[in-house]
């Protein structure tokens, strides 16, 4: 402590015959002892006050854990069922969801799925198939043999199967259908004979395949895996079929073995057909379950109050009152769980609405206790009242006025809601369409090709040939004309040369076909319809174009029917409207709402339509409501106008508007929001077309209202953590007070040493003129010895 020297400090005290060392130590402590004590009483307090937090905290968390039981739904909805047995229907598993009842259940027919295989074999899994491209479309076939008529299936996209020299073999297109990942298998087996392709499709009548094969000119082959077309190739071994059974007497049909959507949250599997044997399923509630839950929060309840006595109470350990018994905040605790266990719950009206109605009681000593003759009745006779008590209750008196969900700031009670604007969606309501589309549609088209008279190409000695004689200009479609030069090679046949142009064609862009058909070469776009040509000019004589005749397409182009569509802000791609035979216009409507829903930016963004034929005109609906819901078509294609959209009337959705207790809500699409300081702000509400009131009551139940006001104990802002962090600025603020005593006392202790080293030096003094005093005396005359 001292930094006076060592040998200053072990010299004091030797004039005077004091310890003075040990005396300035003394001195010291006696001056430290009063703060010290202070500051150490107070450490001691604040530390066992935070552990004490500390304790009241774990205990809190424990009984939240029972009070989030309580207001789990699951807890009091658990379900349990029992039932005949039986081989076809076998129960999977059983949800809160599941209604209540008896139930008959009768299995006709498995849902089974279509199987088609190559009529023909190969000799090996690696044989060339051919090139070009299988289209995949999902439906109904009829029940004929082989099937002859298909109904496509609105829901499932066409898929297209390229084949090209990468993947041109049986296993290839295997493998590229495999990947697909269309809901097609693929298989090849060996059937004894050579290599078929088998193909099974997902179970259903709707998800039944047709396919068909577009072949590359010069490499065909593909045409063998054609299903149910002119020249049929695959074969069906198994037709597709939906599931059939009756439910209590109701007549069911699922496109699968494994049903979950007939009863809610009851899910089973069909294994067999089993008519005439009706399996009975009764489905009841599973009260044990809740009956332990609550159970359990009487027992967590009364551990809680015995972990925190020690705290808050009397500590038996220490045999004095705990460090926060006088504490405000701990206190707060227990006033505030004791004042809603007493209290009726908020937003019941009717029914059971304190913990009293189920037999729980508090005993003089705070604890709770069961009433067993109460508890039983409340869960034997009304325990649906039982579970509205403690789980979360929110109720509409419309249909048409949903809940949707809530927040913890919504509070409990009843609010009058009243509708004022009802959601719409935005509309797109067409002109007549033409009346002879369909026929259109169906009509037979073809390309645009031109014919070139007799070439000379092969007699032209390419050896000394000049690289930029052999040219010409083309035209496809109307399009620009593009230059096409003829690279020079030592060519030996007119079918090479047209194989160089094609590539050439191909490099540039040029959307058309050449072969040689002596005796000359022929020139086809790829397109088809009455827009489709080809115009050949200023070509070199030799290719025999100068003289060549031109052939226009007939019948419309899918291009000609293509337009753009805007829905709720989002633009699509080019929607195609494909040629082909459609029963009538409401199975076109079906065909135009699959592809503007599978567009990828609409789906990406979620923008879906629905679309309906009304007897002369189409009309399309976005499936959102409010303000930006919104339908609009730019025609692209010659004959999109025929559609009668670009010219139709679009109509904006509109948002919901609405008042809850007379205050003016916040209204987005169908969605209707409280005013913020509203009562039941939080409270989300879903209002549906034709809704004009309702009565809305919402309660959080016991359980949740015990876990909230948990929350403002254990929460990071909340009171405990307040308290918690008081105490640590409060230690934190002794620290610096014993830094400071110590600081104090160590000068102190300096300050008393130098005046004891001063009284040192003064009584040093005195002893030495002592002495000289002394030897004096001993030699004057009067007082000498001798």
């Amino acid at each position: 402590m001292s930094s006076i020297g060592g040998n200053i400090i072990s010299s004091l005290g030797a004039g005077s015959g004091l310890n003075s060392t040990s005396l300035v130590e003394q001195l010291t402590e006696v001056e430290r002892a009063p703060k010290q004590t202070q500051i150490d009483t107070k450490r001691e307090t604040y530390e066992t006050q935070l552990s004490d937090y500390g304790l009241i905290r774990s205990a809190l968390s424990i009984l939240q854990e029972s009070a989030d039981s309580l207001a789990d739904s699951a807890t009091f909805n658990s379900k349990t069922a029992s039932f005949s047995e039986s081989s076809a229907f076998i129960p999977v598993s059983l949800d809160e969801e599941a209604p209540v009842g008896n139930y008959a259940f009768e299995v006709l027919e498995v849902a089974q799925a279509q199987s088609l295989a190559t009529g023909v074999s190969f000799a090996n899994a690696t044989d060339e198939i051919g090139l070009g491209s299988l289209t995949l479309d999902f439906g109904s076939w009829d029940d004929a043999t082989p099937p002859t008529s298909f109904s496509g299936n609105a829901e499932r996209d066409s898929v297209v199967i390229t084949i090209d020299e990468t993947n041109n073999s049986l296993n290839g297109l295997r493998d590229a259908i495999n990947k697909a990942d269309a809901g097609v298998t693929a298989s090849i087996v060996n059937d004894g004979n050579g290599y078929r392709l088998l193909l099974t499709a997902e179970s259903g009548q709707s998800n039944q395949l047709q396919i068909t094969a577009t072949e590359t000119a010069g490499a065909e082959g593909l045409s063998a895996f054609n299903f149910n077309t002119s020249d049929q190739q695959m074969k069906q071994t198994q037709a597709g079929q939906d599931a059939h059974l009756r439910v209590n007497g109701l007549d069911v049909t699922r496109s699968t073995n494994t049903i979950d959507d007939v009863l809610d949250g009851f899910e089973f599997n069909l294994a067999k057909a089993d008519p005439g044997n009706i399996v009975n399923v009764s489905i009841t509630e599973d009260k044990a379950g809740g009956e332990q839950a609550v159970r359990d929060f009487v027992d967590s309840y009364n551990a809680f109050l015995e972990a925190i006595e020690p705290a808050i109470g009397y500590n038996s350990e220490t045999e004095s009152d705990g460090s926060l018994k006088r504490d405000p905040a701990a206190r707060s605790v227990m006033t505030h769980i004791r004042n809603l266990l007493s209290s009726t719950i908020g937003g019941l009206e009717d029914g059971f609405s304190a913990l009293t109605n189920v037999g729980i009681r508090t005993e003089k000593d705070g604890t709770l206790s069961i009433n067993e003759d109460d508890f039983s009745r409340a869960f034997s006779d009304n325990y649906d009242l039982v579970k509205d008590l403690f789980t979360p209750q929110a109720s509409s008196s419309s249909d048409k006025i949903i809940i949707n969900n809530y927040r913890t700031e919504a509070q409990p009670g009843n609010y009058d809601v009243v509708i004022t604007q009802q959601p719409e969606k935005g509309t797109l309501i067409g002109t007549v369409a033409s009346g002879s589309m369909l026929t259109d549609l169906a009509a037979s088209s073809s390309a645009g090709f031109f014919t070139g008279a007799a070439s000379s190409l092969s007699t032209v000695d390419w050896s000394t040939a000049s690289s930029d004689v052999y040219t010409f200009e083309i035209e496809v479609d109307g399009n620009t004309a593009v230059p096409v030069e003829l690279p020079i090679e030592n060519y030996t046949s007119d079918t090479e040369i047209a194989a160089a142009l094609q590539a050439e064609f191909d490099s540039l862009g040029i959307e058309a076909d050449i072969a040689f058909s002596d005796p000359g070469y022929v020139v086809t776009s790829r397109s088809s319809g009455d827009q489709s040509s080809v115009v050949i000019r200023n070509a070199h004589p030799a290719f025999g174009f100068d003289t060549g005749t031109e052939t226009v397409g007939t019948g419309p182009n899918s291009d000609d029917y293509s337009f753009k569509i805007k829905v709720d802000g989002v633009s699509s791609g080019t929607i195609e409207l494909a040629l082909g035979n459609y029963a009538d216009m409401d199975e076109l409507a079906d065909y135009l709402q699959t592809q503007i829903n599978n567009d990828a930016a609409l789906k990406a963004a979620g923008a879906d339509v629905d679309v309906v034929w009304n007897g002369d005109h189409f009309e399309m609906t976005s499936r959102s409501y409010g303000s930006k819901s919104a339908v609009s078509v730019t025609p692209l294609g010659s004959r999109a106008g025929e559609l009668g959209l670009d010219t139709g009337v679009s109509t904006a959705g509109k948002n919901v508007a609405g008042t809850i207790n007379g205050e003016a809500g916040f209204g987005s699409g169908e969605v209707l929001l409280p005013a913020l300081g509203n009562d039941a702000y939080g409270i989300n509400l879903i209002v549906q077309p034709g809704a004009t009131e309702a009565s809305i009551n919402f309660s959080r139940g016991f359980g949740t209202e015990l876990s909230q006001v948990i929350d403002t104990y254990l929460a990071s802002n909340g009171i405990l953590n307040t308290s918690e962090e008081s105490l640590e600025t409060k230690i934190d603020e002794l620290d610096d007070d014993q830094s400071k005593l110590d600081s104090r006392m160590e000068a102190y202790y300096n300050r008393m040493l130098a005046q004891f080293m001063a009284m040192e030096s003064i009584i040093n003094g005195l002893n030495s003129s002592s002495s000289a005093l002394d030897d004096l005396t001993s030699r004057l005359p009067f007082t000498a010895d001798s």
